[in-house]
């Protein structure tokens, strides 16, 4: 019996597990028990995998509502016409939802998505600073949650701007009529005050959160 517990253990293969699994009472573990005593120690072994699987910390139980998809995808639609992929956007409208950081494992799972389209959408989302991973002590596990560094957001947003500006600058330049400089000179005004609000808007988020703590 040790050997085959600890064979089932190492590499969760001889078991017998299911594809999916239900709830797992305390009569099935007594029923499995008295299996084992006549020697079919891998039911045991079966039962006590998906028992201590259900009790993991971030494992998903219960589905998703239909209220919480249709904000998901209410977010999805949102994100899309910007570029953001939609599998992205709906994990996005997802972590919203979340309370506390979550698994690639429990992503898939909630979302009905495959493990490596959940790891590249979050890696995604995370270059966006709209999610940020975290690393569990002791585990190669990594968990991702809703990213708050609101302020990070629009500062890369206005480099990108400055850049915008930059560009747009040069341009005029090289342009060849009066009403094509001028075209150029009206985008970079626009874009130069779009900055200037942002960066207002940031000191004021920082004096905001400066005074809460």
């Amino acid at each position: 019996m040790a050997g085959t517990e600890n064979l089932c253990k190492a590499l969760n293969l001889e078991c017998g597990l299911p594809r999916s699994f239900g709830a797992v009472s305390h009569r099935d573990l007594s029923v499995a028990a008295d299996h084992n005593r006549t020697g079919a120690s891998r039911d045991l072994c079966t039962v006590t995998y998906i028992w201590n699987i259900r009790l993991m910390p971030n494992m998903s139980n219960n589905e998703l509502t239909d209220q919480q998809l249709r904000f998901i995808d209410d977010v999805a639609r949102l994100f899309v016409p910007w570029g953001v992929p939609q599998t992205a956007a709906r994990i996005y409208g997802y972590l919203i939802l979340i309370e506390e950081p979550v698994s690639l494992d429990r992503i898939a799972a909630d979302m009905k998505i495959s493990k490596s389209s959940a790891s590249v959408a979050a890696r995604l989302l995370e270059q966006y600073t709209l999610a940020r991973r975290q690393t569990v002590r002791g585990s190669r596990r990594i968990l991702y949650e809703l990213s708050d560094a609101y302020a990070e957001m629009l500062a890369g947003q206005n480099r990108m701007l400055h850049d915008l500006t930059d560009l747009l600058r040069r341009g005029k330049q090289l342009a060849t009529s009066e009403a094509t400089r001028n075209r150029l000179e009206e985008m970079a005004e626009f874009y130069t005050l779009t900055r200037e609000a942002m960066a207002t808007v940031r000191e004021r988020w920082r004096q905001r959160q400066d005074g809460s703590q």
